[in-house]
């Protein structure tokens, strides 16, 4: 239903990858660690991993584009689900002041794939889905071009209207300011 999606994605990156350098923007890469919650109570919390590329358009205006990879183990008495979650997502970055506080939100696409193991046989399914993303940041800067970067993220899913709390810890390398 949703493929169409991460090319709508990919053409968005694309567009601001190229027009970036119109408008002498300034770049930002990070990779990123931490766990994710959902409210679905059958599900663990997962750790989360991926890559991050914002670019900026003046101190207080950035667009990001993040990949990111969790991969889920539940044991059940009689089966056992393993699957593994990608998302793609773009986002708007709002930084109120010059310090390195920021909002940010945007909409993006989750791929899903399981499989269960029953004492009857394996399963196995794929989903994807409509997502969209809000939450807070704050960067912390370290040497001249690097940062940490702690973010709270709730992540809703079109597809099973489920939202998922992500914490996480980046570190990055800039080329702003």
């Amino acid at each position: 239903m949703f493929r169409k999606w991460p090319t709508f994605c990919l053409l968005i990156l694309i567009a601001a990858l190229v027009t970036g350098p119109a408008v002498h923007a300034q770049n930002s890469s990070e990779l990123y660690g931490g766990y994710k919650t959902s409210d679905e109570t059958a599900l663990d919390d997962e750790f989360i991993f991926g890559f991050r590329n914002s670019t900026f358009f003046s101190d207080n205006a950035a667009i990001e584009f993040a990949f990111g990879f969790s991969s889920v183990g539940l044991q059940f008495q009689d089966a056992e689900v393993a699957g593994d979650l990608i998302t793609l997502d773009i986002s708007t970055l709002y930084f109120p002041t010059s310090n390195e506080f920021f909002f940010f939100g945007g909409a993006g696409w989750a791929d899903s794939k399981f499989d269960i193991k029953l004492p009857a046989g394996t399963a196995g399914g794929y989903e994807d889905s409509l997502t969209a993303n809000l939450g807070l940041g704050w960067r912390i800067p370290f040497a001249q071009k690097g940062y940490l970067r702690p973010e709270a993220r709730a992540r809703w899913y079109e597809s099973s209207s489920i939202i998922d709390v992500e914490v996480s810890l980046a570190i990055g390398f800039g080329f702003r300011r």
